[in-house]
């Protein structure tokens, strides 16, 4: 009774501050809470946003498989927020430029593309794919804990995580961060306690198990460029007041974030019941009380879910869609994840293939940055064509499927941009 009445807090709590803080919620409000995130509500969405249970599951069960791996994991995308915190005067600067605070809407305008849909369409397919994994895990804590057939447990789970959302938008994402990222940090410091150190010292933590050199390319190559190209971290960067203050959150949430990740490559080597990574931090609570690693785990969902969907709205509010038109939106958006995640299998395989896929943005956002007149079907047929490639390649060879989906989509990008400047200088 207390554990469930413990989760349910965890769930109900943002929906409670999102609907005490609704009134008199304007678009720029829903969208982007005004540009007016304060420097704690800022590195509370950095850690709630880079820290869910897709990190948690990845790091865990890689660490398990190959330490090496788990570790790189850990060390990459940590360097990955220190690299936003450098970037995020540029980024800062060149969203005001082009007036477009969203990634998506950073793309299309810098390359002249009146309608973004092209470019929206695979990146929402990327960070869809990224809120499904959140819902199908949020869903396994909630049928545990409430004794719910898996459906059920999708469908309340889904309702739980979109309707404060649906409510509060991206301003209640921000200001219930604070309350979720303590939780966070509160039980990871005693899941820090209770590890025993004990590791098998007759392992090779130098073995890549059953995976490949590549992977391991793939991950030093392109993780740390990850955050940056994700829509939350943009969206957080550009947003911010001003860049000393997207900077600074980034510093400091680099450094929190990076605490949490080599937690859990801890958790993940310490020897014990192989189980998994909800089980092993459950083990870890102090006095039994295995509740905490539920909340833990549910307020690292509902702080990531909400961070992922929102920036995929911010397009459709540049086309003048009104407050109530955004909020049926954000509806919609997870009913399709909860139907997706209905037909989805291996939790795994899809956080796999999500981040795989962020490594096809590279190539039109670095053409955005640093491009005179960059040419819009580069970007829209780069994007498009490296984001169905690699996820397919992910069900081949999860391995390669960064490093071969990231040069099909840059040699897309380069060829069609020299074409079109070709052909404009000829006219």
């Amino acid at each position: 009774m207390f554990e469930s009445a413990t989760l349910l807090l965890v769930l109900l709590t943002p929906l409670a501050i999102a609907i005490l803080r609704s009134r008199r919620t304007t678009v720029a409000d829903f969208v982007l809470n005004s540009n007016r995130s304060s420097l704690l509500q800022t590195i509370a969405s950095i850690v709630g946003g880079n820290v869910g249970i897709g990190t948690f599951i990845a790091i865990f069960l890689f660490s398990n498989a190959s330490p090496l791996i788990g570790i790189s994991l850990a060390v990459t995308y940590t360097a990955g927020l220190l690299l936003c915190a450098l970037v995020a005067p540029r980024v800062h600067r060149a969203s005001r430029d082009n007036d477009a605070f969203g990634l998506v809407d950073f793309i299309a305008s810098a390359h002249g593309i009146g309608n973004p849909a092209l470019i929206w369409l695979p990146v929402a397919v990327v960070f869809m794919l990224r809120t499904v994994v959140q819902v199908m895990a949020l869903a396994a804590i909630v049928g545990a804990v409430f004794q719910l057939p898996f459906v059920q447990a999708l469908g309340l789970s889904a309702l739980l995580a979109s309707t404060y959302v649906v409510v509060g938008g991206y301003k209640a994402a921000t200001e219930t961060d604070i309350f979720q990222v303590a939780i966070i940090v509160t039980v990871m410091v005693l899941a820090l306690f209770g590890l025993t150190f004990e590791f098998d010292r007759e392992r090779d933590y130098l073995d890549l198990g059953p995976y490949k050199p590549i992977l391991l390319l793939g991950i030093f190559l392109f993780i740390p460029l990850s955050p940056i190209l994700a829509v939350d971290n943009w969206q957080r960067i550009a947003t911010a007041p001003s860049p000393l203050v997207a900077r600074r959150a980034y510093m400091i949430a680099a450094l929190i974030c990076g605490a949490i990740y080599t937690i859990i490559v801890m958790v993940a080597l310490q020897t014990g019941p192989a189980t998994d990574v909800l089980e092993r931090f459950r083990n870890l609570m102090p006095g039994g009380q295995r509740w905490l690693a539920d909340a833990m785990f549910a307020a690292c969902i509902m702080s990531s879910i909400d961070t992922f969907v929102m920036p995929l709205v911010t397009t459709f509010a540049r086309k003048g869609l009104s407050l109530r038109s955004l909020r049926a939106l954000v509806a919609g958006l997870f009913l399709v994840v909860a139907t997706v995640a209905l037909a989805i299998g291996d939790i795994l395989s899809g956080i796999i293939a999500a981040f795989n896929s962020l490594t096809v943005f590279l190539p039109a956002v670095l053409g955005a940055l640093l491009l005179r007149k960059p040419s819009p079907r580069a970007a829209v047929s780069s994007l498009c064509l490296g984001v169905v490639s690699t996820l397919l390649l992910s069900t081949v060879d999860i391995n390669s499927a960064a490093l071969a989906g990231f040069l099909l989509s840059a040699a897309t990008y380069g060829l069609v941009h020299w074409v079109d400047r070709r052909r404009a200088s000829l006219i």
